[in-house]
């Protein structure tokens, strides 16, 4: 006799920065990347047994 389980998840990873910039007359002086770190969000959207 075999039995088993399975399961599906969904979820998503964001990850971003925030990007500074100080230009004179086009030619930039200052600039500076501010990262805003990670998102991480998971699911669980099915689960099930088997049995043989």
């Amino acid at each position: 006799m075999r039995s088993g389980s399975r399961a599906l998840y969904g979820g998503f990873d964001l990850s971003g920065q925030l990007h500074f910039q100080l230009s004179l007359f086009g030619t930039p002086v200052i600039e500076h990347r501010i990262p805003l770190g990670t998102l991480n969000r998971e699911w669980s959207l099915a689960s099930g047994h088997a049995q043989r």
